[in-house]
């Protein structure tokens, strides 16, 4: 079945109840972004004044930390149920990862600006970022061994080269 679909990665969202998906349910339960590979079952082309976008209709092998692998799935007449949009695939793990890293970095950002935005008092400021800084090495821990345990669950599946998939709208 793996063969019918693309194989691309993608960037993944790790969330507090250990589910994983492509957009995080709420920000507050965010834990973090990894690499995984997904199946991409179809993507679109649209032009916007000159420029073009991509979308793509893809699905995650794993949706949460079970051994059950997921497949696309389709309803009666023939459309995928189970894909989410996402703007983003990778063929490469090192070019993912560097995004992936970015998106991460944001999460970091955003921890030690919520330090920053409270009245500053000398010394427990520096406790403070020390904590989320320590806090947020924690969660990259966390993403780090989902990433590993996905991983593993799918490395039979092999980066594939494009197909014929897409649909032009303009």
């Amino acid at each position: 079945m793996e063969n019918d679909y693309e194989i691309k990665y993608a960037i993944a969202v790790f969330n507090k109840a250990g589910k994983i998906s492509f957009h995080p349910l709420r920000e507050d339960s965010l834990i973090g972004y990894f690499v995984t590979k997904v199946y991409v079952v179809s993507h679109e082309i649209f032009y916007d004044n000159g420029d073009k976008y991509v979308i793509y209709d893809a699905v995650l092998p794993y949706e949460n930390m079970s051994n059950e692998r997921h497949y696309p799935e389709y309803d009666k007449y023939g459309n995928v149920v189970n894909a989410e949009r996402i703007e983003n695939v990778y063929d490469s793990y090192d070019e993912a990862k560097t995004e992936c890293d970015k998106m991460n970095g944001k999460i970091k950002f955003k921890m030690v600006s919520e330090v920053y935005s409270k009245p500053y008092i000398f010394g427990l400021h520096v406790d403070k970022i020390d904590n989320a800084a320590k806090h947020f090495k924690e969660l990259m821990n966390e993403c780090k061994t989902i990433e590993t345990i996905v991983s593993e669950r799918s490395k039979d599946l092999e980066i594939t080269k494009s197909k014929q998939l897409n649909r032009l709208l303009v």
